[in-house]
């Protein structure tokens, strides 16, 4: 589901090693905001009686995040989790208390020696991650995962399975 500033959009796909594409809705919200309804509101009234399954995953807009690339040593998890909140300060225009803060190991050899890991790491605002969440609450819709808007169709595909040069 994604409840943009303009629209709410959702797609209903079957996983597999051929995703298939169940279902889909497009609902326009007006841009003045006195005529504008509620983001949870417009939720409901669309989302009615459509079968969402239970695995609902939003994606935050690219404007609330800040994306970045590292290269850090190999080290145990637990040292890796503080490795990247520490390089992720210098990137940050906000306090490390007032961030959410995720990030994968890439798994392509080719970019990086084998003694270091390439990291992305995704970073954004607690308050503005809660405050996209909020509407889904108030809808009553439990959100699985959030995923960062210009990153979401990579992670799609990263994650369906078979062979990644498909």
């Amino acid at each position: 589901i994604d409840a943009g500033a303009g629209a709410v959009k959702f797609v209903r796909i079957a996983g597999g090693r051929r995703p298939k594409l169940l279902a889909a809705g497009l609902l326009e919200l007006s841009p003045e905001p006195e005529r504008r309804a509620d983001t949870a509101a417009a939720l409901n009234l669309f989302l009615a009686g459509k079968k969402l399954g239970k695995r609902v995953v939003t994606m935050l807009p690219g404007s609330n995040l800040t994306i970045r690339h590292l290269t850090l040593p190999k080290m145990p998890p637990k040292e890796l989790n503080e490795a990247v909140r520490w390089e992720s300060k210098r990137h940050l225009s906000y306090s490390l208390d007032d961030a959410v803060i995720e990030y994968l190991i890439q798994d392509d050899e080719r970019k990086v020696a084998g003694d270091k890991y390439d990291v992305l790491f995704v970073a954004a605002e607690r308050t503005a991650v809660l405050e996209h969440l909020a509407p889904f609450d108030r809808a009553g819709i439990k959100v699985e995962a959030v995923d960062a808007h210009p990153l979401a169709l990579r992670n799609a595909f990263r994650l369906r399975e078979g062979p990644a040069d498909k």
